[in-house]
């Protein structure tokens, strides 16, 4: 799963307008924090002190977040600020275990994980897929949100595409992906030669609309959000449609916030709370107009660690499970 860049808005402009709008205190409520943004997005986060210990010390940790179609993460048009089901339940998390504000710094996809390596933010703002391949370069909570795979292609369905096993048999299809997707990996898996890598999802689903590619490959959550914010004319949801198939079954993937393996006791904290805020229903609540848990909670046996048992986890990771 994939930035409000468009391919790429003036990070000038966006910051004259998060001075003025409050984008970079959506969360925060300081001034302090939208310099930190604006100032400090490429000066590395990092010290001495862990996350978790500089965020409750300051007050504030810097989030990644990216241009994504309503409901997950995106900017309020007519407020310029950043909302969705990720960023507001993450901010409630944060707030519990005492980081009340957050600087919300503007990327790609691409540069979500190699941000997080280089300590220009703290933690992503949104959800994406948990997979091995991320797992040897970053730390996730423990997911939040289960998805299906879809794919969008063009009105009436001309290719007459149904799967991922479908898609590999046309010889001349088109494939689009956003890069750095996980989507990219199982296209390959299931023989999809060649996809085409998009920086976005605006930038992909134009791409379907005029023709320059005759499949969109996402989560099927995602698409439906992508249709409603782009806009669904001349383009439609494969259906029925089944994804890429793995020891014998369509593969469920989830998806949980990214930070540093370094940073275990904030990943600690969070999936302590989230699981708390889960079990109280308050989670529930917060998703109510957004939503993203349409397909249910993901088992509560389901932990970041069984998804990639081989990752480098910490000595003093602790395995959160839920009833």
């Amino acid at each position: 799963m994939p930035g409000f860049l468009e391919h790429q808005v003036d990070r000038r402009k966006f910051m004259v307008r998060a001075a003025q709008g409050g984008l970079g205190l959506a969360f925060s409520g300081s001034m302090a924090s939208l310099i930190a943004a604006c100032g400090s997005a490429t000066n590395s986060t990092t010290s001495a002190e862990d996350a978790l210990t500089r965020g409750r010390k300051t007050g504030f940790l810097n989030l990644a977040f990216i241009n994504q179609p309503p409901p997950d993460s995106y900017i309020d048009p007519t407020t310029g600020l950043l909302t969705g089901a990720d960023p507001v339940i993450l901010s409630a998390i944060l707030k519990k275990i005492g980081i009340p504000h957050t600087t919300d710094i503007l990327t790609d996809f691409d540069s979500v994980i190699p941000g997080l390596l280089d300590g220009r933010w703290d933690i992503s703002a949104f959800n994406f897929y948990i997979t091995p391949t991320r797992c040897t370069q970053v730390a996730f909570t423990n997911p939040l949100v289960q998805y299906k795979e879809g794919a969008a292609v063009r009105a009436g369905n001309p290719l007459d595409i149904h799967s991922y096993a479908s898609i590999a048999a046309l010889p001349n299809v088109s494939v689009g992906i956003v890069a750095g997707a996980a989507e990219i990996g199982y296209a390959q898996s299931a023989g999809i030669k060649n996809p085409q890598l998009f920086p976005d999802t605006p930038t992909v689903w134009q791409a379907l609309k005029t023709g320059r590619i005759d499949v969109y490959l996402d989560a099927e959550h995602a698409l439906l959000g992508a249709q409603k914010a782009y806009g669904s004319q001349g383009i439609e949801l494969a259906s029925p449609f089944t994804g890429p198939i793995v020891n014998g079954q369509p593969v469920v993937s989830y998806s949980g916030w990214a930070l540093r393996y370094s940073d275990v006791a904030l990943l600690n904290a969070i999936n302590t709370t989230q699981a708390q805020m889960i079990e109280s229903g308050e989670i529930q609540q917060l998703d109510k107009p957004y939503d993203i848990l349409e397909e249910g909670l993901p088992p509560g046996n389901i932990t970041a660690r069984t998804l990639c048992p081989a990752a480098p986890w910490p000595k003093s990771y602790q395995v959160v499970t839920r009833p």
